[in-house]
């Protein structure tokens, strides 16, 4: 199988960024009132301003990103058995602190896309992606309905999204064993 991931909210500890972006923008935003992927919308800031935050704390924010629980574990058996392929919104400049943070983890020699968008269908029907574990709600939405399977990883900003082609998953251990039933 030809599995496809994200990082950032799926692979890493959920509210990892909130710190950063509580700090920059002088908020006390809990990770259960994010219900809005967007984060212009919950900070309440303009495009400029999030471009800014990400070029003075980008890199120092997801060099610290913690990992779930299981995440190695899974990844590193499931390279085994399957095509894994790590898939970002994470733009180029982000390269180098990505590249550093998965070797960190053990998880350097799976392949690495940084797109720079959050677009990941198109992408991930470019590699014959059969299926995607993603947390973004409006591009698991599209994954779903261009017939890709998919795992989402809940999070308070995707409640509301359904579909046949959806699975909704809390953990890394749901995760693994829902894979290991698809073999």
């Amino acid at each position: 199988m030809n599995i496809c991931i994200d990082i950032d909210g799926t692979m890493t500890v959920r509210d990892y960024y909130i710190p950063f972006f509580n700090c920059f923008f002088h908020k006390n935003i809990k990770f259960t009132q994010m219900v809005e992927y967007d984060l212009q919308k919950v900070y309440g800031v303009s495009e400029e301003q999030i471009i800014d935050f990400y070029q003075k704390c980008g890199h120092t924010m997801h060099a610290s990103a913690g990992i779930q629980e299981n995440v190695v574990k899974t990844l590193l058996k499931w390279q085994k058995n399957h095509d894994v392929s790590i898939v970002t919104a994470r733009t180029p400049e982000m390269k180098e602190v990505t590249v550093n943070w998965l070797d960190k983890k053990g998880l350097g020699k799976v392949p690495l896309h940084l797109l720079g968008t959050s677009k990941k269908t198109e992408f991930a029907k470019l590699l014959k992606c059969d299926l995607f574990i993603e947390d973004h709600p409006e591009e698991i939405k599209r994954m779903a309905n261009s017939g890709i399977r998919t795992l989402l990883m809940d999070n308070p900003y995707n409640q509301n999204i359904t579909h046949k082609n959806i699975v909704r998953v809390n953990d890394w251990y749901e995760i693994e064993k829902i894979v290991d039933t698809m073999n």
